[in-house]
């Protein structure tokens, strides 16, 4: 019960406007690209259980676009994507993403064999991050968190290349997380790279 009302609070901080644009804010310097379209997507909807919030919200369940640098759109059939099911871009040609600000949930194995995946920008904050997500992705060299991760479970990058950096602000869960399991950490816009020791 305490778990679900601190995630319900937190999520009364998530949900803003929709734009035809995916941006994502790294101190304070805004970035931004053109979505996909609807139809790159299959997905569905599923009832809100939080207070204060809308009723119905959208899963992406499956990725099935051409695109190899992919956006995943904030708003379908003007309802929020907050989720991305297990095994959603499961071994997609794709090379980079951009997770839109209003994803919260991201399921196990969701880039799972991407072997071409090299990029991710993760725009919002996570409250649930399930284990693998990342599984296989043996050329993925960048994940880019805009905020943080509130609740995963673990590992969060078992199968990733060696030449992987995580950018993501200091102190944070996930830099904490990195620096213990030995995962090369950058401060955005500094250069400098961490490695625990």
């Amino acid at each position: 019960m305490a778990k679900k009302h601190i995630i319900a609070c937190i999520m009364g901080l998530i949900f803003g406007s929709a734009t035809s644009l995916a941006t994502w804010n790294i101190a304070n310097r805004i970035y931004a690209t053109t979505i996909n379209s609807v139809s790159d997507f299959e997905y569905a909807f599923y009832d809100n259980e939080y207070k204060n919030e809308p009723k119905t919200l959208v899963e992406i369940t499956k990725y099935i676009g051409r695109r190899k640098d992919v956006v995943i759109p904030e708003v379908i059939e003007e309802k929020k994507v907050t989720r991305i099911s297990s095994r959603a871009f499961y071994a997609s040609p794709i090379k980079s993403i951009v997770i839109p600000e209003s994803v919260y949930f991201i399921s196990s194995e969701v880039f799972g064999n991407c072997k071409n995946l090299k990029k991710v920008t993760i725009s919002g904050l996570v409250l649930g991050f399930d284990s693998n997500v990342f599984k296989g992705c043996n050329n993925l060299s960048s994940i880019v968190f805009s905020k943080d991760i509130i609740f995963f479970s673990k590992p969060v990058f078992s199968g990733c290349s060696n030449e992987l950096i995580v950018t993501c602000e200091n102190n944070s869960i996930i830099f904490r997380y990195c620096i213990e399991n030995n995962i090369k950490t950058k401060i955005p816009f500094k250069n400098r790279t961490y490695r625990n020791r």
